[in-house]
């Protein structure tokens, strides 16, 4: 699934997610604000219930007082459940990178991650200079679960920026299977539906109402009752194991071929085998 965040007031900027649909992602708008650039998700987990995602953007001409203390105040609604707050925030601080004197957005930062006992886990460079004279680390990531990352990986630059992956022990949600109920044409008794049609009083009941809402309520309502009764309904399981593209009578033969096997391995005799 994707999430974006974009603006037309200056060039530059602008965040995209994609999450795996299985961690049923839902987006909280009202965990975020106007005048912040960031995308705040809620996530589940089976391990954790809900965790909350939140991708940030600091440019370096936002107030860093306004923004951190606007990202603070969404922040603290959410505690205590599991927090994983990552961005490039244009923030420098001494505690994960020595090599830039900290700035204001920086000490803004440090005083939020320590209201909030949250862990910055980044202190390799994550941005270098388009020369290559100069890197700092502007791309953070910060969580209140430290003992969930397993390990922080930065690739090479890619632009002025470095490529950051975490990695966390969660598990997954696993998919489950989903039944809903079809028409089933191919049983569909076409002779007995089309004498129905035939003989339903459709003039009648477009008749005498100049209301035509009314007059499609009631045509609607006739024709659907003749399909119903000749169309049978039959439920369809759609299981995580299932690929979209293979046929019905595939998946029909692989559960047989699974039910025989088990039965073989069970019995363990000549004729099973």
């Amino acid at each position: 699934m994707r999430f974006m965040s974009t603006h037309n007031d200056r060039p530059g900027g602008g965040l995209l997610i994609y999450v795996n649909s299985a961690l049923c992602p839902k987006r909280r708008t009202d965990l975020e604000h106007p005048d912040s650039e960031y995308i705040a998700l809620e996530l589940n987990f089976p391990s954790l219930g809900p965790c909350f995602l939140f991708f940030c953007y600091r440019p370096p001409s936002c107030s860093p007082h306004s923004f951190f203390h606007l990202l603070s105040e969404n922040l603290t609604r959410i505690s205590p459940h599991p927090l994983f707050l990552l961005g490039d925030f244009n923030a420098k601080h001494q505690s994960w990178d020595n090599r830039s004197p900290s700035n204001t957005a920086g000490t803004c930062f440090r005083n939020l991650l320590l209201d909030l006992s949250l862990t910055q886990c980044i202190s390799s460079p994550t941005h270098f200079s388009p020369n290559s004279t100069s890197c700092s680390t502007l791309d953070l990531f910060a969580t209140n679960r430290p003992d969930l990352l397993i390990h922080v990986s930065i690739s090479d630059p890619i632009s002025d920026h470095c490529c950051v992956s975490t990695h966390l022990r969660l598990e997954p949600p696993k998919p489950h299977s989903r039944s809903f109920d079809l028409p089933d044409y191919i049983h569909t008794d076409w002779q007995a539906l089309r004498t129905t049609l035939h003989s339903l009083p459709l003039l009648a009941a477009i008749q005498g109402s100049n209301n035509l809402d009314a007059v499609w309520a009631v045509w609607k309502n006739l024709v659907l009752t003749a399909i119903n009764a000749h169309v049978p309904i039959r439920t369809v399981t759609i299981r995580p194991e299932n690929k979209i593209w293979m046929p019905p009578e595939i998946h029909t033969l692989t559960r047989r071929k699974r039910r025989l096997f088990r039965s073989a391995q069970r019995c363990q005799t000549t004729e099973t085998w």
